[in-house]
């Protein structure tokens, strides 16, 4: 009985160490591409957490659809037999992967809006801009 406890708590303390060395790969990685930080510089001019948020959803989601374009137009012209050299492959696949993850990050920031709006009753306006000390205002364009 007592060997069997000792066998599961080995096993799920080293998933436990496993998972936690993943995230923090995952947040050094983040931090180093500067994801994090842009973040809260956002959130600091804003004076608003959640247009930090929205950055960083924005910022992640891009990041994330970079190297899944490459991989997908890699994919599609060893399917479909199209002679890419590894320039156009990583410059158009680049390219679309942002666009792609933006356009995620979009229809995900609206849904979630519109979850909020049918689950509370109406969903939250945005500024259009804080006023600082000096009198000037923080717009970002993507706010």
């Amino acid at each position: 009985m007592m060997l069997c406890f000792v066998v599961v708590f080995v096993v799920l303390f080293g998933i436990g160490v496993a998972l936690g060395l993943a995230c923090a790969a995952c947040a050094a990685v983040l931090v180093a591409l500067g994801i994090v930080s842009s973040s809260a510089v956002v959130a600091v001019c804003c004076r608003r957490f959640s247009s930090g948020l929205l950055a960083f959803h924005y910022q992640l989601c891009a990041a994330v659809g970079l190297p899944a374009g490459v991989f997908v137009l890699w994919l599609g012209s060893l399917a479909f037999n199209l002679h890419l050299g590894a320039r156009p492959i990583l410059s158009r696949g680049s390219a679309s992967g942002i666009a792609a993850g933006l356009l995620l990050a979009f229809a995900f920031d609206r849904l979630a809006r519109l979850a909020y709006s049918v689950t509370v009753g109406s969903a939250p306006r945005r500024r259009a801009g804080r006023a600082f000390a000096s009198g000037a205002t923080a717009r970002l364009p993507f706010l």
